[in-house]
């Protein structure tokens, strides 16, 4: 049909464009009054008539660019609140994980009765586990050696009061002395008297007559060995 419009894109490719099987327009193209423009159109060539919607290039940047806008401050606010949601799953882990340090280091110092008690079914929660049954384990073993000791320091001390023997023992680096009750007996020290700590207080209590000899033997002991 010969109708009289201006021959934008959209007019101009519906109906003086017969090679084109696609007579729609989309893009940016000038409108009848040479402004650049992004356009769409449908064109219906039977009726003679030509859909065109428009948008002026400054207005459509513009929705662009606020579009872009919107969008990196909604991803600036996601990624905010990911890494918030990051520092508080690493802290509540950070904590419970101390717990078994802190735990650990109060059992190096002794104690055996510490019990992590921690929630969830993760691998924390079975490393608290583990933890807890190691502590029981050592506490067990420590109680049941505790009893070895003092049943096989019962049985020496029997054993020396029968024979009239007794037994001492002597840190030479820290000059720290230790005698068996017995001890004490065989020298006829009177009870209340406080520990001989060094071997000078043993070696007071030896009879004057003997004293040299004792502590030449002493010496020769400590230098060459003998006895």
């Amino acid at each position: 049909p010969n109708v009289n419009l201006p021959l934008t894109a959209p007019v101009e490719k519906c109906f003086n464009n017969k090679q084109v099987s696609d007579k729609n327009v989309l893009g940016m193209y000038p409108n009848y009054r040479g402004t650049q423009v992004l356009g769409a159109s449908m064109c219906i060539e039977s009726d003679g008539v030509v859909l065109i919607e428009e948008m002026g290039q400054t207005e459509a940047f513009s929705l662009f660019n606020s579009l872009v806008q919107k969008t990196f401050i909604a991803s600036l606010i996601l990624f905010a609140g990911l890494l918030v949601i990051i520092f508080l799953v690493s802290q509540h882990l950070y904590n419970r994980f101390n717990k078994i340090v802190s735990a650990a280091r109060r059992m190096s110092r002794g104690d055996l009765d510490i019990k992590i008690i921690t929630e969830g079914n993760d691998e924390i929660h079975d490393l608290a586990e583990t933890f807890n049954k190691l502590a029981t384990a050592i506490k067990e073993s420590q109680t049941i050696l505790e009893n070895k000791v003092r049943e096989r320091t019962s049985e020496l001390e029997t054993a020396q009061k029968i024979s009239r023997t007794g037994s001492w023992v002597l840190d030479m680096e820290v000059n720290s002395l230790v005698l068996s009750n017995e001890m004490f007996e065989i020298f006829d020290i009177p009870d209340g008297t406080p520990p001989l700590y060094s071997y000078e207080n043993f070696l007071s209590i030896i009879h004057p007559d003997d004293k040299e000899y004792a502590n030449n033997q002493w010496t020769n002991a400590m230098q060459n060995g003998g006895s």
